[in-house]
Protein backbone atom coordinates (compact mmCIF):
# COMPACT_ATOMS: atom_id res chain seq x y z
CA UNK A 1 0.00 0.00 0.00
CA UNK A 2 1.26 3.33 -0.89
CA UNK A 3 2.17 5.84 1.64
CA UNK A 4 -0.80 8.17 2.58
CA UNK A 5 -1.28 11.54 4.70
CA UNK A 6 -4.86 11.68 5.98
CA UNK A 7 -6.61 14.77 6.77
CA UNK A 8 -6.81 13.51 10.32
CA UNK A 9 -2.42 13.57 10.08
CA UNK A 10 -3.00 17.52 9.47
CA UNK A 11 -5.69 17.83 11.98
CA UNK A 12 -3.44 16.39 14.72
CA UNK A 13 -0.62 19.03 14.12
CA UNK A 14 -2.92 21.95 14.49
CA UNK A 15 -2.79 23.68 17.77
CA UNK A 16 -5.90 22.13 20.08
CA UNK A 17 -6.42 19.49 17.01
CA UNK A 18 -8.79 21.75 15.25
CA UNK A 19 -10.20 21.04 12.09
CA UNK A 20 -10.39 23.49 8.95
CA UNK A 21 -11.66 23.42 5.46
CA UNK A 22 -8.02 23.25 3.99
CA UNK A 23 -7.21 20.10 5.70
CA UNK A 24 -8.48 18.02 3.02
CA UNK A 25 -6.45 20.42 0.05
CA UNK A 26 -3.02 20.09 2.00
CA UNK A 27 -3.50 16.44 2.83
CA UNK A 28 -3.54 15.84 -0.99
CA UNK A 29 -0.69 18.36 -1.44
CA UNK A 30 1.10 16.58 0.95
CA UNK A 31 0.59 13.18 -0.89
CA UNK A 32 1.69 14.98 -4.21
CA UNK A 33 4.87 15.58 -1.70
CA UNK A 34 5.03 11.77 -1.32
CA UNK A 35 4.66 10.66 -4.91
CA UNK A 36 7.21 13.18 -5.74
CA UNK A 37 9.59 11.93 -3.30
CA UNK A 38 8.69 8.07 -3.72
CA UNK A 39 10.32 8.82 -7.53
CA UNK A 40 13.41 10.70 -6.52
CA UNK A 41 16.87 8.58 -6.46
CA UNK A 42 17.77 10.89 -3.36
CA UNK A 43 15.13 8.53 -1.50
CA UNK A 44 17.48 6.08 -1.46
CA UNK A 45 17.97 5.06 2.19
CA UNK A 46 14.91 6.88 3.56
CA UNK A 47 12.67 4.84 5.43
CA UNK A 48 8.84 5.37 4.91
CA UNK A 49 8.47 7.02 8.34
CA UNK A 50 11.32 9.43 7.22
CA UNK A 51 9.59 10.35 3.94
CA UNK A 52 6.29 11.21 6.17
CA UNK A 53 7.85 13.05 8.24
CA UNK A 54 9.57 14.73 5.52
CA UNK A 55 6.05 15.26 3.11
CA UNK A 56 4.24 16.56 6.65
CA UNK A 57 7.11 18.87 7.64
CA UNK A 58 6.86 20.71 4.40
CA UNK A 59 3.12 20.47 3.35
CA UNK A 60 2.49 22.06 6.86
CA UNK A 61 5.12 24.87 6.35
CA UNK A 62 3.34 25.45 3.29
CA UNK A 63 0.34 25.80 5.11
CA UNK A 64 1.55 28.07 7.60
CA UNK A 65 3.42 30.46 4.97
CA UNK A 66 -0.01 30.64 2.66
CA UNK A 67 -2.08 32.20 5.87
CA UNK A 68 0.90 33.91 7.49
CA UNK A 69 0.05 31.95 10.39
CA UNK A 70 3.49 33.21 12.02
CA UNK A 71 4.59 30.25 12.89
CA UNK A 72 7.54 30.04 10.20
CA UNK A 73 8.03 33.80 10.11
CA UNK A 74 8.41 34.06 14.33
CA UNK A 75 11.61 31.52 13.19
CA UNK A 76 12.85 33.85 11.06
CA UNK A 77 12.72 36.57 12.73
CA UNK A 78 13.78 35.27 15.55
CA UNK A 79 17.21 34.21 13.94
CA UNK A 80 17.22 37.18 11.73
CA UNK A 81 17.36 39.11 15.72
CA UNK A 82 20.28 36.72 16.76
CA UNK A 83 22.13 36.52 14.09
CA UNK A 84 21.73 38.94 11.14
CA UNK A 85 20.31 37.20 8.72
CA UNK A 86 17.02 35.10 7.79
CA UNK A 87 18.50 31.81 7.79
CA UNK A 88 21.28 29.45 8.63
CA UNK A 89 23.54 27.73 6.43
CA UNK A 90 22.43 29.25 3.45
CA UNK A 91 22.52 32.56 1.80
CA UNK A 92 19.08 33.68 0.20
CA UNK A 93 19.03 35.42 -2.84
CA UNK A 94 17.22 38.25 -4.26
CA UNK A 95 14.14 39.42 -1.94
CA UNK A 96 12.78 36.98 1.17
CA UNK A 97 9.57 36.83 1.70
CA UNK A 98 7.89 35.00 4.71
CA UNK A 99 4.39 34.39 3.42
CA UNK A 100 5.66 32.57 0.08
CA UNK A 101 7.36 29.52 -0.08
CA UNK A 102 11.41 29.13 -0.39
CA UNK A 103 13.59 26.15 -1.22
CA UNK A 104 16.35 27.09 0.92
CA UNK A 105 13.03 26.43 3.76
CA UNK A 106 12.32 23.64 2.81
CA UNK A 107 16.06 22.34 2.82
CA UNK A 108 16.25 23.67 6.17
CA UNK A 109 13.55 21.73 7.73
CA UNK A 110 14.17 18.49 5.78
CA UNK A 111 17.91 18.81 7.63
CA UNK A 112 15.81 19.20 10.83
CA UNK A 113 14.05 15.79 10.11
CA UNK A 114 17.46 14.06 9.34
CA UNK A 115 19.20 14.78 12.28
CA UNK A 116 15.99 13.76 14.04
CA UNK A 117 16.02 10.08 13.67
CA UNK A 118 19.97 10.03 13.12
CA UNK A 119 20.10 11.80 16.53
CA UNK A 120 23.76 10.77 16.94
CA UNK A 121 24.90 12.27 13.65
CA UNK A 122 25.36 15.72 12.88
CA UNK A 123 23.95 15.62 8.70
CA UNK A 124 25.47 18.51 6.83
CA UNK A 125 22.70 20.51 5.81
CA UNK A 126 24.19 21.19 2.21
CA UNK A 127 23.78 17.39 1.82
CA UNK A 128 23.18 16.90 -2.03
CA UNK A 129 20.41 14.57 -1.12
CA UNK A 130 18.34 17.04 0.92
CA UNK A 131 19.19 19.60 -1.42
CA UNK A 132 17.64 17.06 -4.83
CA UNK A 133 14.73 16.59 -2.23
CA UNK A 134 14.21 20.22 -1.50
CA UNK A 135 13.96 21.62 -5.09
CA UNK A 136 11.57 18.63 -5.95
CA UNK A 137 8.96 19.86 -3.20
CA UNK A 138 9.94 23.31 -4.05
CA UNK A 139 8.51 22.62 -7.41
CA UNK A 140 5.41 21.43 -6.36
CA UNK A 141 4.61 24.04 -3.82
CA UNK A 142 5.53 26.88 -6.36
CA UNK A 143 3.10 24.90 -8.76
CA UNK A 144 0.70 24.99 -6.15
CA UNK A 145 1.09 28.49 -4.87
CA UNK A 146 -1.43 30.33 -6.73
CA UNK A 147 -4.26 27.68 -5.91
CA UNK A 148 -3.56 27.00 -2.41
CA UNK A 149 -6.52 28.46 -0.19
CA UNK A 150 -5.44 30.36 3.06
CA UNK A 151 -6.36 28.91 6.36
CA UNK A 152 -8.64 31.06 7.82
CA UNK A 153 -9.35 29.41 11.17
CA UNK A 154 -5.18 28.88 11.44
CA UNK A 155 -4.46 32.25 11.07
CA UNK A 156 -7.05 33.79 13.45
CA UNK A 157 -6.31 31.31 16.03
CA UNK A 158 -3.50 33.26 16.33
CA UNK A 159 -4.36 36.64 15.57
CA UNK A 160 -7.49 36.21 18.09
CA UNK A 161 -6.27 34.30 20.73
CA UNK A 162 -8.85 34.07 22.85
CA UNK A 163 -6.53 30.87 24.17
CA UNK A 164 -4.72 33.38 26.64
CA UNK A 165 -7.12 34.29 29.15
CA UNK A 166 -7.63 30.72 30.05
CA UNK A 167 -4.63 28.85 31.83
CA UNK A 168 -5.35 25.52 31.05
CA UNK A 169 -6.58 26.50 27.30
CA UNK A 170 -2.96 28.85 26.71
CA UNK A 171 -1.15 25.71 28.83
CA UNK A 172 -2.55 23.33 25.65
CA UNK A 173 -1.48 24.93 23.20
CA UNK A 174 1.88 25.66 24.32
CA UNK A 175 2.08 21.61 24.63
CA UNK A 176 1.07 21.78 20.77
CA UNK A 177 4.25 23.82 20.48
CA UNK A 178 6.36 20.70 22.10
CA UNK A 179 4.37 18.01 20.91
CA UNK A 180 2.92 17.80 17.66
CA UNK A 181 3.77 22.22 15.67
CA UNK A 182 5.61 21.06 12.51
CA UNK A 183 8.54 23.15 13.41
CA UNK A 184 9.39 23.47 17.10
CA UNK A 185 8.43 19.80 18.27
CA UNK A 186 10.24 16.15 17.60
CA UNK A 187 13.63 16.33 18.65
CA UNK A 188 14.38 15.38 22.15
CA UNK A 189 10.72 15.83 23.33
CA UNK A 190 10.52 11.91 24.75
CA UNK A 191 13.73 11.93 26.54
CA UNK A 192 12.63 15.28 28.28
CA UNK A 193 9.45 13.68 29.06
CA UNK A 194 10.70 10.78 30.71
CA UNK A 195 13.24 12.16 32.76
CA UNK A 196 10.24 14.42 33.64
CA UNK A 197 7.86 11.26 34.48
CA UNK A 198 10.72 9.72 36.65
CA UNK A 199 11.38 12.35 39.27
CA UNK A 200 7.20 12.97 39.60
CA UNK A 201 6.78 9.16 40.44
CA UNK A 202 9.66 9.62 43.15
CA UNK A 203 7.84 12.71 44.24
CA UNK A 204 4.18 11.94 44.35
CA UNK A 205 4.86 8.37 45.02
CA UNK A 206 2.86 6.82 41.82
CA UNK A 207 2.91 3.43 40.27
CA UNK A 208 4.65 4.26 36.72
CA UNK A 209 1.29 2.41 35.45
CA UNK A 210 -0.70 5.43 37.48
CA UNK A 211 -2.13 7.99 34.43
CA UNK A 212 -1.71 10.54 36.64
CA UNK A 213 2.02 10.79 36.95
CA UNK A 214 1.40 11.05 32.89
CA UNK A 215 -0.68 13.68 33.45
CA UNK A 216 1.25 15.80 36.10
CA UNK A 217 4.47 15.07 33.28
CA UNK A 218 2.50 16.05 30.45
CA UNK A 219 2.01 19.82 32.43
CA UNK A 220 5.44 20.13 33.39
CA UNK A 221 6.78 19.65 29.54
CA UNK A 222 5.34 22.98 28.54
CA UNK A 223 7.39 25.25 30.85
CA UNK A 224 10.30 23.25 31.19
CA UNK A 225 11.94 22.28 28.33
CA UNK A 226 13.95 24.02 25.54
CA UNK A 227 12.68 23.12 22.15
CA UNK A 228 12.41 24.07 18.38
CA UNK A 229 15.80 24.68 16.13
CA UNK A 230 16.55 27.68 18.14
CA UNK A 231 15.99 26.24 21.73
CA UNK A 232 13.61 28.15 23.06
CA UNK A 233 11.12 27.47 25.49
CA UNK A 234 7.55 27.13 24.34
CA UNK A 235 6.81 30.26 25.99
CA UNK A 236 8.82 32.04 23.68
CA UNK A 237 7.74 30.66 20.58
CA UNK A 238 4.21 30.94 21.17
CA UNK A 239 5.42 34.96 21.74
CA UNK A 240 6.85 34.90 18.93
CA UNK A 241 4.03 33.47 16.93
CA UNK A 242 1.54 36.28 18.43
CA UNK A 243 3.98 39.32 18.04
CA UNK A 244 3.91 38.25 14.27
CA UNK A 245 0.46 38.57 14.55
CA UNK A 246 0.51 42.36 16.24
CA UNK A 247 -0.72 40.61 19.83
CA UNK A 248 2.23 42.50 22.10
CA UNK A 249 0.56 42.64 24.71
CA UNK A 250 -0.48 38.82 24.97
CA UNK A 251 2.99 38.25 23.97
CA UNK A 252 4.19 39.62 27.28
CA UNK A 253 1.99 37.91 29.81
CA UNK A 254 3.19 34.51 27.94
CA UNK A 255 6.89 35.83 28.27
CA UNK A 256 6.05 36.83 32.14
CA UNK A 257 5.17 33.59 32.97
CA UNK A 258 6.90 32.08 35.95
CA UNK A 259 7.35 28.00 36.64
CA UNK A 260 8.06 26.38 39.89
CA UNK A 261 8.74 22.76 39.34
CA UNK A 262 7.29 19.66 41.68
CA UNK A 263 8.91 20.65 45.32
CA UNK A 264 7.59 20.30 48.62
CA UNK A 265 5.47 23.09 49.99
CA UNK A 266 4.90 24.10 53.84
CA UNK A 267 1.21 25.27 54.31
CA UNK A 268 1.84 28.68 55.72
CA UNK A 269 -1.62 29.83 56.43
CA UNK A 270 -5.12 29.92 54.17
CA UNK A 271 -8.42 32.17 54.38
CA UNK A 272 -11.32 32.20 52.38
CA UNK A 273 -9.45 33.02 49.55
CA UNK A 274 -6.18 32.39 49.30
CA UNK A 275 -3.77 29.41 50.26
CA UNK A 276 0.00 30.51 50.83
CA UNK A 277 2.61 28.23 50.84
CA UNK A 278 6.73 27.86 51.07
CA UNK A 279 8.82 25.88 48.54
CA UNK A 280 12.15 24.41 50.15
CA UNK A 281 14.08 27.03 48.96
CA UNK A 282 11.75 29.93 51.13
CA UNK A 283 9.65 31.16 48.03
CA UNK A 284 6.02 32.37 48.64
CA UNK A 285 2.87 30.94 46.69
CA UNK A 286 -0.10 32.48 47.33
CA UNK A 287 -2.76 30.47 45.21
CA UNK A 288 -6.47 31.06 44.79
CA UNK A 289 -8.58 28.56 47.44
CA UNK A 290 -10.80 28.22 44.52
CA UNK A 291 -8.18 26.55 42.65
CA UNK A 292 -8.90 23.35 44.72
CA UNK A 293 -12.62 22.94 43.91
CA UNK A 294 -14.73 22.66 47.08
CA UNK A 295 -11.21 21.87 49.05
CA UNK A 296 -12.43 22.20 52.89
CA UNK A 297 -10.98 23.99 55.71
CA UNK A 298 -11.29 20.72 58.20
CA UNK A 299 -8.84 19.24 54.97
CA UNK A 300 -5.98 22.20 54.91
CA UNK A 301 -6.51 21.70 58.89
CA UNK A 302 -5.15 17.71 58.85
CA UNK A 303 -2.25 19.03 56.50
CA UNK A 304 1.01 20.91 56.68
CA UNK A 305 1.35 21.52 53.34
CA UNK A 306 1.27 19.22 50.30
CA UNK A 307 3.72 18.24 47.04
CA UNK A 308 2.68 20.43 43.95
CA UNK A 309 4.01 22.26 41.20
CA UNK A 310 2.63 26.00 40.04
CA UNK A 311 2.79 28.58 37.33
CA UNK A 312 2.25 32.24 37.68
CA UNK A 313 0.10 33.58 34.68
CA UNK A 314 -1.61 36.58 34.37
CA UNK A 315 -0.44 37.90 37.82
CA UNK A 316 -1.78 34.66 39.70
CA UNK A 317 -0.43 31.51 40.96
CA UNK A 318 -2.18 28.17 38.82
CA UNK A 319 -1.75 24.73 40.31
CA UNK A 320 -0.07 22.81 37.23
CA UNK A 321 -0.28 19.35 37.60
CA UNK A 322 -1.13 16.75 40.08
CA UNK A 323 -0.41 17.62 43.78
CA UNK A 324 -0.52 15.15 46.62
CA UNK A 325 -1.20 16.62 50.32
CA UNK A 326 -0.51 15.56 53.71
CA UNK A 327 1.89 15.78 56.53
CA UNK A 328 5.27 16.44 55.14
CA UNK A 329 6.66 18.56 57.68
CA UNK A 330 9.54 16.45 58.62
CA UNK A 331 10.60 15.57 54.88
CA UNK A 332 10.20 19.70 54.02
CA UNK A 333 12.38 20.48 56.76
CA UNK A 334 15.05 17.92 55.81
CA UNK A 335 15.01 19.42 52.50
CA UNK A 336 15.18 23.03 53.63
CA UNK A 337 18.42 21.72 55.73
CA UNK A 338 20.28 19.99 53.32
CA UNK A 339 19.88 23.18 50.75
CA UNK A 340 20.99 25.69 53.41
CA UNK A 341 23.65 23.44 54.75
CA UNK A 342 25.24 22.71 50.92
CA UNK A 343 26.81 25.62 49.76
CA UNK A 344 27.63 25.29 46.09
CA UNK A 345 30.25 27.20 44.70
CA UNK A 346 33.99 28.60 45.27
CA UNK A 347 34.77 30.54 48.23
CA UNK A 348 35.18 34.04 47.69
CA UNK A 349 38.42 35.25 48.17
CA UNK A 350 39.45 31.78 46.00
CA UNK A 351 37.15 33.04 43.43
CA UNK A 352 38.68 36.47 43.08
CA UNK A 353 42.55 35.30 43.27
CA UNK A 354 41.40 32.62 40.36
CA UNK A 355 40.11 35.34 38.51
CA UNK A 356 43.34 37.69 38.83
CA UNK A 357 45.56 35.07 37.69
CA UNK A 358 43.65 33.89 34.84
CA UNK A 359 42.86 37.13 33.85
CA UNK A 360 39.13 37.14 34.46
CA UNK A 361 38.48 33.94 32.08
CA UNK A 362 36.42 31.26 33.97
CA UNK A 363 38.67 28.61 32.04
CA UNK A 364 41.35 26.87 33.88
CA UNK A 365 43.81 23.87 31.70
CA UNK A 366 45.15 21.06 33.42
CA UNK A 367 47.13 18.33 32.81
CA UNK A 368 46.39 15.22 34.28
CA UNK A 369 44.32 14.07 37.22
CA UNK A 370 47.27 14.99 39.48
CA UNK A 371 47.21 18.22 38.60
CA UNK A 372 43.17 18.68 38.81
CA UNK A 373 44.06 17.31 42.51
CA UNK A 374 46.26 20.52 43.03
CA UNK A 375 44.01 23.03 41.47
CA UNK A 376 41.61 21.82 43.87
CA UNK A 377 43.10 22.27 46.84
CA UNK A 378 45.32 25.02 45.90
CA UNK A 379 43.26 27.44 43.89
CA UNK A 380 39.73 26.02 44.92
CA UNK A 381 40.80 25.68 48.76
CA UNK A 382 39.48 22.12 49.14
CA UNK A 383 41.45 21.04 52.78
CA UNK A 384 43.94 17.93 51.46
CA UNK A 385 42.41 16.23 54.33
CA UNK A 386 38.36 16.23 52.02
CA UNK A 387 40.41 14.76 49.10
CA UNK A 388 39.19 11.89 48.51
CA UNK A 389 39.68 9.21 44.94
CA UNK A 390 37.88 10.52 41.88
CA UNK A 391 37.22 9.72 38.91
CA UNK A 392 39.17 12.66 37.18
CA UNK A 393 42.50 10.62 38.73
CA UNK A 394 43.21 8.91 35.38
CA UNK A 395 41.68 11.69 33.45
CA UNK A 396 44.23 14.34 30.70
CA UNK A 397 43.88 17.55 28.59
CA UNK A 398 41.34 18.82 31.25
CA UNK A 399 39.18 22.02 31.43
CA UNK A 400 38.25 23.44 34.93
CA UNK A 401 35.20 25.76 34.53
CA UNK A 402 34.23 28.35 37.27
CA UNK A 403 31.91 30.75 35.73
CA UNK A 404 30.99 32.17 39.40
CA UNK A 405 32.00 31.76 42.91
CA UNK A 406 28.23 30.41 43.64
CA UNK A 407 28.40 27.68 41.11
CA UNK A 408 30.70 24.76 41.68
CA UNK A 409 33.65 23.60 39.51
CA UNK A 410 32.96 21.41 36.23
CA UNK A 411 35.72 19.81 34.89
CA UNK A 412 35.93 18.38 31.05
CA UNK A 413 38.01 15.56 30.65
CA UNK A 414 39.81 16.35 27.17
CA UNK A 415 38.57 18.91 26.08
CA UNK A 416 41.51 21.55 26.42
CA UNK A 417 42.84 19.46 23.30
CA UNK A 418 40.22 21.52 21.08
CA UNK A 419 40.08 24.93 22.35
CA UNK A 420 41.96 27.53 20.99
CA UNK A 421 42.86 30.08 24.36
CA UNK A 422 46.57 31.36 24.79
CA UNK A 423 46.81 30.34 27.84
CA UNK A 424 45.99 26.83 26.94
CA UNK A 425 49.27 24.65 26.44
CA UNK A 426 47.52 21.38 25.20
CA UNK A 427 45.46 23.06 22.50
CA UNK A 428 46.29 20.47 19.81
CA UNK A 429 48.63 18.47 22.04
CA UNK A 430 48.54 15.20 20.62
CA UNK A 431 47.85 14.02 17.05
CA UNK A 432 44.53 13.29 15.82
CA UNK A 433 43.30 15.83 18.64
CA UNK A 434 39.02 15.54 18.89
CA UNK A 435 37.87 18.95 16.78
CA UNK A 436 35.46 20.07 19.24
CA UNK A 437 32.39 19.17 17.90
CA UNK A 438 31.50 16.73 20.45
CA UNK A 439 32.00 19.57 22.39
CA UNK A 440 28.93 21.14 21.58
CA UNK A 441 26.90 18.24 19.98
CA UNK A 442 27.26 15.84 23.04
CA UNK A 443 25.04 17.69 25.86
CA UNK A 444 26.60 15.66 28.79
CA UNK A 445 30.18 17.21 27.21
CA UNK A 446 29.99 20.53 28.42
CA UNK A 447 27.15 22.77 30.52
CA UNK A 448 25.42 25.05 28.14
CA UNK A 449 26.93 28.22 29.35
CA UNK A 450 30.25 27.48 29.07
CA UNK A 451 29.58 26.09 25.47
CA UNK A 452 27.75 29.71 24.41
CA UNK A 453 31.36 31.37 26.12
CA UNK A 454 33.60 28.79 23.80
CA UNK A 455 31.80 30.16 20.75
CA UNK A 456 31.08 34.05 21.73
CA UNK A 457 35.00 33.63 22.23
CA UNK A 458 35.94 31.76 19.26
CA UNK A 459 37.73 29.02 20.87
CA UNK A 460 36.84 26.05 18.97
CA UNK A 461 38.27 26.96 15.07
CA UNK A 462 38.29 23.39 14.25
CA UNK A 463 34.62 22.24 14.76
CA UNK A 464 33.93 21.46 10.89
CA UNK A 465 30.76 19.40 9.08
CA UNK A 466 31.55 16.26 6.99
CA UNK A 467 31.44 18.22 3.17
CA UNK A 468 31.88 17.50 -0.42
CA UNK A 469 33.80 20.47 -1.00
CA UNK A 470 36.56 19.60 1.59
CA UNK A 471 37.48 20.29 4.81
CA UNK A 472 38.05 23.47 4.97
CA UNK A 473 34.19 24.19 3.12
CA UNK A 474 32.82 21.64 6.43
CA UNK A 475 34.62 24.49 8.75
CA UNK A 476 34.02 27.08 7.15
CA UNK A 477 30.10 26.14 7.55
CA UNK A 478 30.14 25.32 10.85
CA UNK A 479 31.88 28.09 11.91
CA UNK A 480 29.75 30.65 10.47
CA UNK A 481 26.52 29.28 12.01
CA UNK A 482 28.50 27.76 15.74
CA UNK A 483 26.00 29.09 18.20
CA UNK A 484 22.98 28.17 15.31
CA UNK A 485 24.29 24.36 15.63
CA UNK A 486 24.79 24.31 19.35
CA UNK A 487 21.34 25.42 19.67
CA UNK A 488 19.64 22.98 17.24
CA UNK A 489 21.54 20.13 18.46
CA UNK A 490 21.61 20.41 22.15
CA UNK A 491 18.48 22.26 22.63
CA UNK A 492 17.37 21.89 26.39
CA UNK A 493 21.48 21.30 27.10
CA UNK A 494 22.18 25.08 25.18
Amino acid sequence: MPLQITVQDIVMRHPMGMRCDTDFYYAKVGNRLLRQLSKNPAKQGLSEDVMMKMALKTVLYFEDVICDSGIWRSFVEKHQALYGKMLPFYSVKGEYYADEPHVRDIQLLLWDVMMEVHENEIINPENLGLSVIAFDFYEVLDDEFEKAPINETLKDFFEHPVFIGDFIEMRNVLQWTCSTCYLTAGRYKLRGFHETFESIIKLLRFDSHDNRAVYAAMCQQPFKYKTGMLALLPQEWLAGILECNGRNAEAAELRAIEFRPYDLYKLDGFDDTFIRLSDTQGREVVVRKDSYGDMRDSTLMATDGCVASFVKYLGEWNTNGMDSWGRFGKAYEEQREKKRRYKSGVPQKNYEAMMKKSGGSPLFYLRDGKDARRFLMEEVGIPESLMRPSELDDKEYMVAWVPSPDEDVFFAPDAALAIMDERNPYYKAVDDSETGMDLISAPDRLPGDMVRYLIAHNMLPDVALNHLNGAEAGRELAQKNLDFLARSIRRDQY
